[in-house]
């Protein structure tokens, strides 16, 4: 295979892949709304005074409540996900200089370096958690 064709299998690889996890993420999502639609149906089934019912209409508000607050506070970094980008970018690209001049092996150490920083940045930065201002994350109390 050429670099040409190969190119253009990534530039449409990229964007699939790109749709696949957001479909993905939009499914989970939405299994926390269908569980709440579920649990909202069940109790309308219930008689009036019964104890489940209170203990489900309570446990439905707090999930409620809870999607709500982290909607509001929840955030990525996107300073953080495109650094993270370019450095995986550029280690892919120093492993094809690498790959394709023998001469050159020790561009496979920085490559390193840049796939291992890249990669701890991405899991730290494209997590949705709460943040400041400075988009650092607050620590759970």
């Amino acid at each position: 295979m050429n670099w040409d064709t190969a190119s253009k299998l990534i530039a449409a690889g990229v964007p699939v892949l790109g749709a696949l996890i957001e479909l993905y993420r939009r499914r989970e999502g939405n299994r926390q709304r269908r569980q709440l639609k579920i649990d909202v149906d069940l109790v309308s089934s219930l008689p009036e005074d019964s104890a489940a019912r209170a203990r489900l209409l309570t446990h439905i508000d707090n999930t409620v409540e809870l999607m709500l607050q982290g909607q509001n506070e929840l955030r990525r970094e996107p300073t953080g996900i495109t650094l993270a980008i370019i450095l995986i970018v550029a280690a892919g690209g120093l492993i094809v200089l690498a790959v394709r001049s023998p001469s050159s092996w020790w561009l496979w150490i920085p490559a390193g370096f840049c796939i291992v920083l890249g990669l701890v940045g991405l899991s730290q930065d494209a997590v949705p958690r709460k943040r400041d201002v400075r988009g650092r994350p607050l620590k759970e109390q």
